[in-house]
């Protein structure tokens, strides 16, 4: 199993097909979800500790407190970096409240096709 793949020369097409096939669906799920990622500052280091805690307590490990990841964001400045991944639920809701417009749509267009014609075996969709 290789867990490198070359970037260069590749669009993202090229790069996802080269993944695994779980690691191109969750790409492709973070996506569809409207993941953001977020730069913290050292001031926000407590915001990603809790996370990180709480992904200790969930996989059984742990590494460092707190005050780590102050120091090293000291002590290395603009070379070191803290990300959280972000979910904008109320975005998302309003993302599927539109999907399921657009089925019921189509659910009733699909209807009242079968209505006209209730013995056919084939509706013809655009």
């Amino acid at each position: 199993m290789d867990f490198c793949i070359g970037l260069k020369d590749k669009d993202e097409n090229q790069l996802l097909k080269e993944m695994e096939y779980q690691t191109r669906r969750n790409i492709k799920k973070t996506i569809e979800i409207g993941v953001k990622v977020e730069d913290l500052s050292i001031e926000e280091t407590n915001r990603f500790y809790k996370l990180f805690q709480m992904a200790e307590e969930k996989h059984g490990f742990h590494f460092m407190n707190e005050d780590y990841f102050k120091r090293m964001q000291e002590i290395y400045k603009d070379k070191a970096m803290l990300k959280i991944a972000c979910i904008n639920l109320n975005e998302y809701q309003d993302k599927l409240k539109i999907q399921l417009l657009k089925i019921e749509n189509e659910m009733m267009t699909v209807n009242r096709a079968l209505n006209e014609n209730p013995n056919s075996k084939k509706i013809n969709q655009n």
